[in-house]
């Protein structure tokens, strides 16, 4: 059997953020978990202070919509914030004009406990970042691109009318550290910082410290990531360090955002504490803009500062990793672990670069090196874990579930574990197992799209589509704009003849990326269900254009080829699809037919003797290969799916014996044996696998697809015990 889809696994599995939830999980106004015991405590704005240089952002839309969040002085004049804080997400441009609150006192904006300060002044935007706003028709692209840029960008410059930082205010300002982003990496990415800002869960009649976080750089495409408590109303604030050169208390970078724990609630994300060696620490970090990236532009505003001039005559602005920059982050990381070789982190983090980098090798020899240090060290074992998951063959299945098994006796709460573990357990074809494990993490995060979606795969896994459908419907009520969810509800669809439904999963996915291959892929596969030929391939083409190294849409478009008649062209996709997939036994054989039809047996055995060999006497489909090369018989095909048939996972498949030996029947002219055998494909009703499509092209040509109509399934009827499951792969 050949799926007609292909895996997505190697997306889901990205290390850093996973991109699975930057769809509906794109950067947020601050928001996040804390590790470790919360530590805050109470700082008075007292004029001429540290606090006292720092108050609330408060913005109020003509719409009546208000954003409010923590600035800081940063010259008499002059206050730095987050851009969405200084114009609540909207544009800012010259015109934006929010108000800047300072001091202990009883004025504020007319909400409640927000009347905590002393003094207040228009606040003018004077400079800002190139921020990429997001609305709830922004696609699938665009909150790639602000998850990737506003960990720089979300910033803004912002000028009073009233200097408060200045006489006869005297209320001061902060100065800047501005260090860069490869200094911080190659002296080991860790930095002792503390946050202060006005958190959401905090009475404003103060501001709130952490005093005891850390910044430890940057480990994925945007920002620096720390472990600062970060609620809503911190954004904008200010993480402040020791700086190396002054020795100095100086602002190293503005809190700005992070992404919530999926599946919760903002609230009940905020209330959840980790510990610090949870396997999830790396994932859950809080994004913060480094001042460096930005303080050649605001310098002209700032108060003469030698350490600030000194940095700029140096290097005038950050130099960050960009998408290109993995070799020089691992090689800056390089540095960091030759100087401390007996700190596991540094090799987490090199071997996350290395992934970027695409380099899996040295990513396993570097957490493993973590491991050798420490063996209880959970995000290196977690991280491993999810990289012999995208593996997927049946010896890294049986790592990662070890590896995700061992971390669950210490961590069974922390976010996404037995998520991953369940995910294991289905691509292991042990799907009760993994319902149990989806189960499990949905009474923790009752709202989590990513495990009720997977949970629908897993009831596909076991044919029951009515449960399949909906969790499929369930994980888009979670996350409307998030195209797998559509993409897998369109699949089932497209199994159960529903293709109008399905057509429009599809579209809608679509919608929200373009370059969504598998998206195209799957309606060009309901386009080729429904007998448009022409619609189909010019979607296969699409998804070929945006994935062209992907063997299964080589050999869905050699289908749909084959279906319209085009036997030669339908070869030239087959073998593309065997350059891609060499050890895809299926794609052998569909090349085997397709060449034979275009008139070249010979050379079609010829081929698929080359083949042979690789496959084991015993397995499956060994017989049909024999069959092929006249080196065996039907009976022997047919001995052999018996066979399978009696196993509780039926690799020898009904279906394929079926489907091969009717594709025999007919190259040997047999037309009546021919028809028999794929009336009984036809009526399997499996069309995952391309075979059925070319079944049912067959059963029309030779005028006997009358006599079996597509019966199409209920949600609710259960699988037939003699159709097969899953195909080699």
């Amino acid at each position: 059997m050949r799926w007609k889809v292909r895996s997505f696994l190697a997306a889901l599995m990205a290390l850093g953020t996973l991109s699975i939830l930057a769809t509906q999980m794109h950067v947020k106004p601050a928001a996040a978990v804390a590790f470790g015991a919360d530590d805050r405590h109470a700082v008075a704005r007292t004029k001429g202070t540290e606090g006292g240089a720092i108050g609330l952002v408060f913005y109020q839309a003509a719409s009546g919509q208000f954003a409010a969040g923590t600035g800081f002085l940063v010259s008499p004049c002059h206050v730095l914030t987050a851009y969405h804080v200084a114009a609540g997400g909207e544009r800012v441009d010259e015109t934006t004009t929010s108000t800047f609150y300072v001091g202990d006192g009883k004025i504020g904006p007319d909400f409640p406990d927000l009347n905590r300060f002393a003094e207040s002044s228009p606040a003018h935007a004077v400079l800002w970042g190139r921020y990429v706003r997001l609305n709830e028709e922004s696609n699938l692209l665009v909150r790639a691109q602000s998850v990737e840029r506003n960990g720089w960008e979300d910033w803004a410059l912002l000028e009073l009318d009233k200097c408060f930082g200045g006489k006869p205010y005297n209320y001061g300002y902060l100065k800047l550290a501005p260090v860069s982003t490869r200094e911080i990496m190659k002296s080991g990415a860790n930095i002792a910082a503390r946050s202060v800002g006005l958190p959401g869960d905090k009475s404003a009649r103060s501001l709130w410290e952490d005093p005891t976080c850390r910044l430890i750089g940057q480990i994925y495409a945007s920002g620096w990531q720390h472990d600062c408590i970060t609620i809503p109303g911190n954004s904008g604030g200010p993480i402040l360090i020791k700086d190396p050169v002054t020795g100095e208390d100086r602002v190293a970078a503005i809190t700005v955002s992070h992404i919530a724990v999926e599946g919760l609630t903002v609230d009940a994300s905020d209330a959840l504490v980790l510990k610090r060696d949870d396997p999830n620490y790396y994932d859950y970090l809080a994004i913060a803009v480094p001042v460096a990236g930005l303080i050649e532009r605001i310098a002209p505003y700032l108060e003469g500062d030698a350490r600030v001039l000194a940095f700029i005559g140096r290097q005038k602005t950050d130099d960050h990793y960009g998408s290109g920059d993995s070799e020089q982050a691992i090689a800056d990381l390089a540095t960091a672990i030759a100087a401390d070789p007996k700190q596991p982190e540094l090799y987490v983090l090199r071997a996350i670069w290395n992934r970027y980098a695409g380099r899996d090798d040295e990513a396993r020899f570097d957490l493993a090196q973590t491991l050798a240090i420490d063996g209880n060290f959970a995000p290196a074992r977690y991280l491993r874990g999810r990289m012999e998951l995208e593996e997927g063959d049946v010896e890294s299945l049986k790592v990662a579930n070890g590896d995700f098994s061992a971390i669950a006796t210490r961590h069974a709460d922390s976010p996404d574990v037995l998520l991953y573990r369940g995910i294991t357990e289905s691509r292991s074809l042990s799907y009760d197992q993994a319902i149990a494990d989806f189960d499990r993490v949905l009474k923790r995060q009752p709202k989590s799209a990513v495990a009720v979606n997977e949970r629908g795969d897993a009831w596909k896994g076991l044919r029951n589509y009515e449960r399949a459908l909906a969790d499929y419907s369930q994980a888009i009520g979670f996350a409307s704009d998030w195209p797998e969810a559509y993409r897998d509800r369109g699949y089932l669809y497209h199994l159960l003849a529903r293709h109008e439904e399905a057509r429009n999963d599809f579209n809608r996915a679509i919608k929200l990326n373009a370059r969504d291959a598998e998206a195209w892929n799957g309606r060009a596969l309901v386009w080729l269900a429904e007998g448009r030929t022409s619609e189909a391939l010019s979607d296969f083409n699409r998804a070929i254009e945006l994935t062209p190294q992907s063997g299964a849409y080589h050999a869905n478009r050699a289908t749909a080829r084959l279906v319209n008649g085009d036997a030669k062209r339908a070869v030239e996709d087959f073998r593309r699809a065997v350059q891609l997939e060499p050890n895809e036994p299926f794609v052998h054989l569909l090349l085997f037919v397709a060449q034979a039809r275009a008139g070249d047996l010979e050379g079609a055995k010829t081929a698929l003797a080359r083949q042979a060999d690789s496959i084991s006497a015993g397995n499956w489909p060994r017989p049909i290969v024999d069959l092929f090369l006249g080196r065996g018989s039907v009976e022997a095909v047919e001995q052999a799916a018996k066979v399978a048939a009696r196993k509780k996972d039926v690799e020898g498949q009904r279906f394929d014996a079926d489907f091969y030996i009717g594709q025999w029947a007919l190259l040997t002219g047999d037309e009546e044996a021919a028809a028999s055998r794929l009336k009984s494909v036809y009526d399997s009703r499996l069309r995952e696998y391309l075979e059925f499509d070319i079944a049912r092209s067959d059963l029309d040509n030779l005028g006997t697809l009358a006599e079996s109509p597509a019966r199409i399934p209920t949600v609710t009827e259960k699988p037939r015990q003699n159709v097969p499951t899953g195909s080699k792969r």
